[in-house]
């Protein structure tokens, strides 16, 4: 995003970009859903419905993959995958579940949401900020997983860690 166009930003452009990572992770979550469908059709198992929490459904799918009998190379994008997905799922948690507020009115690039670490449930007093900027990264660190889903060679974006807040 270019100093141009951040020079006005209202709240519904930081709501805009919230929800088109949501969106963005909500495809993600059916894009893994399918790719696990379609292996273990590929290896001949049983249909069942894919269920379980994000780390569960993340390990099937990475059981499935070896069972392919992928190269090693391959498989380090499998478990760069993984590990990318479950650290945005961190950040989407504490976006989701956190969402505190937002700024527009700063000067500095702060333009940004504020979000209380570990929610309403167990606030622990942390909050943390996502720029406009971090949350397009965010977007397209997710994308990248889900096209990883398709295919590993899609994976071509990797999420900043420093980013990450675990929680």
């Amino acid at each position: 995003m270019n100093s141009q166009s951040q020079s006005f930003v209202t709240f519904a452009d930081l709501m805009s970009k919230v929800g088109s990572f949501l969106f963005y992770w909500s495809w993600l979550e059916q894009g893994l859903s399918k790719s696990i469908v379609e292996m273990r059709e590929a290896l001949g198992d049983q249909p069942k419905p894919v269920r379980g929490e994000l780390k569960k459904r993340l390990e099937a799918w990475s059981n499935l993959l070896n069972r392919t009998g992928i190269s090693d190379d391959q498989i380090d994008i499998a478990n760069a995958v993984v590990e990318q997905a479950l650290a945005i799922k961190a950040i989407r948690n504490i976006i989701v579940h956190g969402l505190w507020g937002g700024d527009t009115h700063s000067d500095t690039d702060g333009r940004s949401i504020e979000c209380v670490v570990s929610g309403y449930e167990e606030p622990d007093g942390k909050r943390v900020r996502y720029t406009l900027d971090d949350l397009e990264h965010f977007t397209q660190a997710t994308d990248a997983c889900r096209r990883a889903f398709i295919d590993l060679s899609y994976f071509n974006y990797m999420l900043d860690r420093s980013l990450a807040v675990s929680n």
